[in-house]
């Protein structure tokens, strides 16, 4: 049994009753929305968690200020009182941007709208949300990262010097002249004997230690080095480099999340003891995910970015007023029955009226068949073809069928219609490969009627057609109406590019309707006369029966009045 499609209308639409709609008909349930465009503001906020650091007192300025040192460029490259304070301070600047950037990204999502013909479901609302938010924080990670990476470029390729002499040492030395030559020294670090990387080509790094102080006699020569010292205390989880930003990016901040090395601390800043706060209960607690800094910069210092979706306030926004959903079912088996029945009575009413018709049609075509006649005519079968040939007149100017032919031109058929003689030819006369004087012999007849053809004429210049079937894709003896098909087109050469076209589309989604009549004129035609047809089957069976019945009720009738009738005439004779 074949199945039947059905489009349902719902009204009054609710969250519970949406839901229960959508888990039984999501395929084909479509809610418009009376607001096509909800600002994400409405329904959507976020709660987001940055790194545990920007939170900290790590980056506030008493911290900072007691990591600082006024003598911090005395030190050594690798030592981290050079550059401790300043890669905290920069450190901080970077908390600061994170967040300004954050909440500048957060406006930005809930300025934005949600385009939405349809209502959607809760799950296919958080994918939308989670995408554009994604495709925000992408965004503006980029910027991020982007200004970062010019500030790099712009402090190497301009080989700005940092005043803690971490890239560059500038030194004064007197010779045998009077006055002090400056003298330059890059620093380096060094590889192998015979390789180093130099902080005026390349941005090296090393682990932060803490050494003791060179004695003022000491050439600062001796600070230009990354190289550890044998008694140098490695601080864990940062690192020098050429600038306090090259060492904050490679830096794990791993110190920071442990005792023992924050109280190392204290023995190389005095300040931190100075202070009337416990930097021990600032230690960082959350669970340590060995990235480097410059990894966190790249996700904006964000740990999570959690959007909450209130669907109650989207719903109530959509408003939609009803719901549409296709149902599918199949016929009942009764209505099989009962529809078989009257296909059966139609049909046979149908036969009934066209038998005698078909009947008659099929013994004449019997009779044409057998007819003796071998000529093809027209008015019976417009399919009547044969050879095109040129017949030779007669003196009396008459033309006389199937006589005096004097030529049956090749490729060409005569057919009922001009048209049909077109279509059912072929070109072939035309070509010099298929016959050598086709062409020519058919100049020749038709300037006898013709002047115009004549071959020594000027007036019409005609050369036989030359096959080429590296040029041309119809051989001499394809049928015209194969060309025409073909638009007579030998090639078709399109140059589109969907990509382009898809741009310039830039569809967001897609969604269609389809709204199909149960029955067609065709269809109801013939259930009319199923029916009828069914009808008159039945009352074939239950007429009998009936007229039986009412007969007996008759006869019944009118022996209940006989009956009385003699009852009334025998009290009447005593």
């Amino acid at each position: 049994m074949k199945t039947e499609s059905s489009t349902v209308t719902v009204s009054d639409i609710t969250i519970v009753k949406f839901n229960e709609l959508y888990s039984k008909y999501k395929e084909t349930l479509s809610c418009p929305c009376s607001t096509t465009s909800i600002s994400y503001k409405n329904f959507v906020s976020s709660t987001i968690k940055f790194h545990p650091v920007c939170s900290s007192r790590f980056v506030s300025q008493e911290w900072i200020h007691a990591l600082y040192l006024s003598n911090a460029s005395r030190y050594r490259v690798s030592d981290f009182r050079t550059t401790a304070s300043s890669q905290f301070e920069i450190l901080s600047s970077f908390c600061s941007l994170a967040h300004d950037i954050v909440n500048l990204t957060e406006n930005d999502v809930g300025s934005n709208k949600f385009v939405t013909i349809y209502l959607l479901h809760g799950i296919q609302v958080e994918h939308e949300v989670n995408v554009i938010i994604e495709s925000f924080k992408k965004s503006a990670s980029a910027r991020m990262i982007m200004f970062l990476d010019y500030f790099r470029s712009t402090i190497q390729g301009n080989y700005l010097i940092s005043a803690l002499n971490t890239n560059l040492i500038v030194e004064l030395r007197s010779y045998l002249m009077a006055h002090p030559v400056p003298l330059l020294y890059s620093t380096k670090y060094t590889l192998t004997p015979d390789s180093k990387l130099s902080c005026s080509r390349d941005n090296p790094t090393s682990a932060a230690t803490l050494s003791p102080v060179l004695s003022e006699s000491e050439s600062s020569y001796l600070n230009i080095n990354f190289k550890d010292l044998s008694n140098s205390t490695i601080v864990s989880g940062f690192f020098a480099g050429c600038t306090p930003l090259e060492a904050l990016l490679r830096s794990t901040l791993d110190c920071l999340y442990e005792i023992e090395c924050l109280e190392l601390l204290f023995d190389y800043f005095p300040r931190l003891n100075h202070s009337h706060i416990n930097w021990t209960d600032s230690i960082l607690t959350a669970n340590q995910q060995n990235l480097s800094f410059n990894d966190y910069l790249n996700e904006m210092l964000i740990e999570k970015w959690l959007p909450a979706i209130n669907y109650s306030m989207y719903f109530d926004q959509c408003n939609p007023s009803l719901c549409t959903y296709t149902k599918t079912h199949r016929a009942e088996f009764i209505y099989a029955i009962t529809l078989f029945i009257s296909l059966y009575g139609g049909l046979i009413m149908i036969l009934r009226l066209t038998a005698s018709f078909i009947l008659s049609f099929i013994l004449s075509e019997i009779k044409q068949i057998n007819s003796t006649s071998i000529s093809c005519v027209c008015a019976t079968n417009p399919d009547c073809q044969t050879a095109a040939v040129i017949y030779g007149d007669y003196p009396d100017g008459f033309t006389y069928l199937d006589t005096n032919v004097i030529y049956k031109i090749p490729g060409f058929i005569r057919g009922c219609l001009n048209s049909d003689s077109l279509l059912q030819s072929t070109l072939q006369c035309l070509y010099t490969e298929s016959n050598s004087d086709c062409f020519a012999r058919l100049l020749i007849y038709t300037s006898v009627f013709h002047p115009i053809f004549e071959p020594n004429r000027s007036a019409l210049d005609l050369h036989p057609l030359v096959s080429d079937p590296t040029r041309s894709r119809f051989p001499p003896n394809t049928l015209i109406s194969i060309i025409f098909k073909e638009m007579m087109l030998e090639q078709w050469n399109s140059n589109s590019s969907y990509e382009q076209f898809y741009k310039s589309c830039a569809p967001k989604y897609c969604t269609y309707r389809q709204k199909i009549r149960t029955k067609t004129i065709v269809g109801i035609f013939i259930t009319l006369l199923s029916t009828i047809g069914g009808l008159a089957v039945s009352l074939r069976f239950i007429t009998p029966y009936f007229v039986k019945l009412l007969f007996k009720l008759w006869t019944m009738i009118r022996k209940r009045k006989q009956k009385q009738q003699e009852q009334q005439e025998h009290q009447g004779s005593h």
